[in-house]
């Protein structure tokens, strides 16, 4: 082989590891923008679900009223009762626990 040779061997490979970073690098953005779409939609469907599930009819009333019933109002009680729905988080956030530090 002759340096020539090897120069435009060089300048080729050169060409397509560039080529072929530009094209990783746009399917990891549309990767990146997939995922975003994903995670929009599952949040979406979850919130659909949640709201379709008999427990989402309990006026915020009755569900306060329920909340109000743990007498001992545990660190425990307040944190699981925050993690069921949006909706469950919300009433709870919106009354008073008497343990909140």
């Amino acid at each position: 082989m002759d340096k020539t040779s090897d120069r435009g061997d060089l300048s080729s490979l050169t060409r397509r590891i560039q080529e072929t970073k530009n094209a990783r690098a746009s399917a990891i953005r549309e990767v990146e923008r997939l995922d975003a779409q994903l995670a929009t939609m599952q949040t979406n469907f979850n919130e659909l679900t949640n709201r379709a599930a008999p427990v989402a009819s309990i006026p915020n009333e009755i569900l306060s009223a329920v909340f109000e019933a743990d007498n001992q109002s545990t660190r425990w009680f307040e944190i699981t009762v925050s993690h069921v729905t949006r909706h469950w988080r919300n009433v709870a956030m919106n009354r008073n626990f008497s343990s909140v530090d």
